[in-house]
């Protein structure tokens, strides 16, 4: 195995060569060939602890193949490290009157020195902030103070605001508070007396459980009783809250739509911030960015909104060229393919967790197939579904139309009824024969020319606006005359 460039492919991803195993460390592999060299490497993840053994092993063996090492992988074992659950402390100039304005400066941070100090306890901050190391020694600075981010005197949970544990409870309370709040909403819709009130009071419970759990681990050993107590309340409130929106929504069952809702926001918030926190390089953008940014650019495109358009005129023989729709309903028409959009945000959410509980090995084909086929699936499906519901529209309007019923209105298209009176003896007419003695139905006008439709003989007519006089005629006019007076049901 070439060791040089084995320690500089490790270099690139991080990991470090700890030590070579001797002799008697090497005796348990009894399979090892003598002229084999044991390492102990340090491989690190970002992500969740579960499942990192394995997929430390399975990374140094996609070595093999990407860098042609001849690696295996004889035992991974997760190393044990001390989170540091010291607070920082921000070491500030002291003010010479202590009144209003000099509390104001030191809690706003405008007297700051830029120093930083981690301590377990106030007294330790200050005696490392006195004594601050330069690049000359040990300097006096006596006149300096420490405070916290809020100016408290001791910070609530004796955390580091960027410590892991921190951040890892932040997900589990949310969606906590959302449950407790969604049972709340449901014990408003259903009563206390039902079965699905039972039910949600038992989730409440359970909420309020978690609640104290989470906050009583987070917690440090001489407050974790105060820790519990603010979980409950916390999800008691919740509960409550989430009963006082039910009672004050207009349809307290159509509300609890919102709390599904909320958790989905959460799940794939979590999901890409997993993904964004095992940031590996360009590889992300070429599968995520570049499709996000593909699928807005098209749904802002007018030209994709005249698919929609062509779908729906098809059943009157018509294009989207010659009704003139209007440029913002073109891009509302487009706006119809943007549900791509969050199929693929969603994707992106689950490859996030997976790649954040190591289901996802980086140099193995079968994920970036999945992903490759999920987002060509997603956007065909998105593709057709907007243009078939064009056309299925299209068709509904067709079949009013020949009852002699209006059609709605659909993307900026407008179908009216009207009555034409010929300006010229002769006029140019695209289509069937025009019979000014009864009425058409206008689609739209494009480039000087009136788009038509007959109702009696199903075909498009398009006439010059300059050679006829148009006038809206009212819902069942079955008869025009010829004069311009129009004849309502035949009379």
């Amino acid at each position: 195995m070439d060791r040089e460039l084995l320690e500089r492919t490790l270099q690139e991803r991080d990991w470090v060569i700890v030590r070579e195993l001797s002799e008697e460390e090497r005796r348990p592999f009894g399979d090892a060939a003598p002229s084999a060299v044991m390492l102990c490497v340090e491989v690190r993840l970002q992500g969740a602890r579960r499942g990192a053994e394995k997929a430390a092993g399975l990374y140094l063996t996609a070595l093999r193949a990407s860098s042609a090492l001849d690696i295996r992988v004889h035992l991974t074992q997760a190393l044990r490290v001390t989170e540091d659950r010291r607070p920082f402390w921000s070491v500030y100039r002291a003010p010479a009157s202590p009144g209003g304005l000099g509390r104001l400066q030191v809690l706003s941070g405008a007297r700051d020195t830029g120093r930083v100090v981690g301590a377990a306890n106030r007294e330790r901050a200050r005696a490392v902030a006195w004594a601050q190391v330069g690049p000359v020694g040990i300097t006096d600075a006596s006149g300096t103070d420490v405070r916290t981010e809020w100016g408290v005197s001791e910070p609530v949970g004796n955390i580091r605001p960027d410590a892991d544990g921190s951040r890892q409870r932040v997900l589990p309370l949310i969606v906590t508070v959302v449950v407790a709040m969604f049972a709340g909403a449901v014990l408003s819709a259903t009563g206390v007396g039902s079965p699905s009130g039972l039910t949600a009071l038992a989730v409440a419970s359970g909420t309020a459980a978690m609640a104290c759990w989470l906050l009583a681990r987070g917690a440090r050993a001489g407050r974790r009783r105060s820790g519990a107590a603010t979980g409950g309340a916390l999800a008691l409130v919740s509960t409550a809250a989430g009963w006082g929106i039910g009672l004050g929504s207009p349809d307290a069952v159509v509300a609890l739509w919102a709390y599904p809702l909320i958790l989905t926001v959460a799940f794939v918030t979590g999901g890409l911030w997993a993904l964004m926190r095992q940031w590996s390089g360009p590889r992300e953008v070429v599968q995520w960015v570049l499709p996000l940014l593909i699928s807005v650019a098209l749904t802002l495109t007018s030209g994709l909104g005249d698919v929609v358009h062509w779908f729906y005129l098809d059943a009157f023989g018509l294009a989207p060229d010659d009704v003139g729709v209007p440029t913002l309903w073109r891009v509302a028409a487009a706006l119809t393919f943007l549900p791509v959009v969050p199929v693929w945000i969603l994707t992106a959410a689950v490859w996030g967790y997976a790649k954040h509980f190591h289901q996802v090995v980086v140099a193995r084909w079968i994920p970036v197939t999945a992903l490759a086929v999920t987002g060509v699936l997603c956007t065909v499906v998105s593709l057709l579904m907007a243009p078939l519901s064009a056309a299925q529209a299209g068709e509904r309007a067709w079949q009013q139309a020949v009852k002699g019923e209006t059609p709605k209105a659909f993307r900026g298209i407008t179908p009216e009824p009207v009555c034409l009176r010929p300006l010229k003896k002769s006029v140019a007419v695209d289509g069937a024969d025009l019979d000014a003695g009864r009425p058409y139905l206008r689609m739209g006008t494009a480039h000087g020319v009136v788009a038509l439709w007959d109702t009696r003989s199903g075909h498009p007519v398009k006439v010059p606006a300059g050679d006829v006089a148009v006038t809206r005629a009212g819902n069942g006019l079955v008869s025009c005359s010829r004069s311009g007076r129009n004849v309502q049901n035949g009379r």
